[in-house]
């Protein structure tokens, strides 16, 4: 039962997902969450990822949940467009973005597209909530212009045009951004013609 109090607490000092690997360094053991779960103290979100099922279930659950699996993805693309309330694009699969030459990461409880990116690409505009990364609302609108092919150049155009008209960036971050994604000559004629 001890064990189990200290599972309670856990989760109050640290509140969201948590792998069982995580579990075991304060005492838990695989049997014993399995009978949390059963008991309905402890939810399993994802195959090997646990919340307290008496704490308010966060916005973005399945985001934790993928950034606690993997943890070097950052959400990108239309997963971003999401997650910053930009446009109405709403995928049924989450797209992040790993660092070039890793392995394309899989899990069977989400369907996930990922995108191999250079380290200078990779490593600009991430912003961090709680466990999740997410590229800012900056680097997502340089990143759909960059792969407007596989997207669609609508997609990029929508997010554009949403982000001057709510005022999300400024021009000054989305030619920093363009400038990083390789897509300024692109993104330039467009910026213009709106701004």
């Amino acid at each position: 039962m001890k064990t189990t109090e200290n599972i309670v607490k856990f989760y109050e000092a640290s509140p969201g997902v948590h792998t069982l690997k995580e579990l075991e360094t304060i005492g838990a053991y695989a049997n014993l969450v399995r009978d949390l779960v059963a008991h309905g103290i402890l939810e399993e979100v994802a195959r090997g990822l646990y919340r307290l099922s008496t704490q308010e279930e966060p916005e973005h659950i399945h985001f934790e949940a993928i950034a606690v699996a993997i943890p070097q993805a950052v959400f990108c693309l239309l997963s971003a467009l999401t997650f910053h309330e930009i446009g109405t694009q709403r995928p049924f699969e989450y797209h992040i973005a790993i660092p070039k030459g890793k392995r394309a990461p899989q899990r069977q409880d989400f369907t996930i597209q990922s995108y191999q990116l250079s380290t200078s690409s990779y490593q600009a505009g991430i912003e961090k909530h709680g466990r999740i990364k997410v590229y800012s609302v900056a680097k997502t609108v340089a990143d759909c212009f960059k792969f407007r092919n596989q997207l669609g150049l609508d997609v990029a155009l929508e997010s554009l045009k949403d982000v001057l008209r709510n005022k999300r960036a400024s021009v000054a971050d989305l030619l920093e951004m363009a400038e990083v994604c390789r897509v300024k000559k692109v993104i330039m004629p467009y910026l213009e013609s709106l701004v």
